[in-house]
């Protein structure tokens, strides 16, 4: 038989576990997911929006740009364009899997995608795309003349993958240069001259 004492042991000791249980809970390590590569690029996250639910690239109007997309949920999603004429072809369904990439290139203005979770074979829920993707605009990329307009570059792959496709489609994305370290002008005066007599 158990005595008070005993119980109230083995309570203080199952609650002690309890409090450590929640603690460690509490304070692991969140995983995350890869920091965003994108800041490593001349990368910069305006003329587009989120409205409605839609993403809407060009804002401020027709003109040439590149955007990267990556799906920062745990979701597989389909981004989707509807086209104003209901008779026009579409095309525009791509399948973006979790922490993957797509690269687009758009010439039109205010371009609107909608976002899907699903596959191209089950398509199951519409999703807020401000709640499921990341979105950046490369104001300085240079597109060949063979290569304007709107489409899909390079569609759900890993990040590496879209830089090396977008560079295969002749399009140049300029990344920033590296900050020289200014020398002064009293580390100029005090620098070592080479030797006159050195031989070359």
């Amino acid at each position: 038989m158990i005595t008070t004492l005993q119980f109230v042991k083995r309570f203080t000791i199952l609650a002690l576990l309890g409090t450590a249980l929640i603690s460690v809970n509490i304070f692991a390590k969140k995983e995350t997911p890869d920091p965003q590569p994108i800041l490593t690029l001349n990368c910069q996250q305006h003329n587009y929006q989120f409205t409605g639910g839609d993403a809407i690239l060009n804002t401020a109007g027709p003109a040439q740009q590149l955007y990267l997309i990556h799906n920062a949920s745990d979701k597989t999603l389909i981004l989707n364009h509807l086209p104003k004429d209901p008779g026009a072809s579409a095309g525009w369904a791509s399948e973006l899997k979790p922490n993957q990439w797509s690269a687009i290139a758009m010439s039109e203005g205010k371009f609107s995608l909608n976002c899907i979770i699903g596959s191209t074979e089950n398509y199951v829920q519409n999703a807020d795309c401000h709640k499921v993707l990341s979105i950046c605009d490369m104001p300085h990329a240079v597109f060949p003349r063979l290569n304007l307009g709107s489409y899909w570059i390079i569609e759900n792959q890993e990040f590496s993958s879209v830089l090396a496709g977008i560079k295969k489609r002749g399009i140049k994305v300029k990344l920033p240069q590296k900050k020289k370290n200014k020398t002064t002008a009293a580390g100029k005066k005090n620098a070592k001259r080479p030797s006159e007599n050195k031989s070359i």
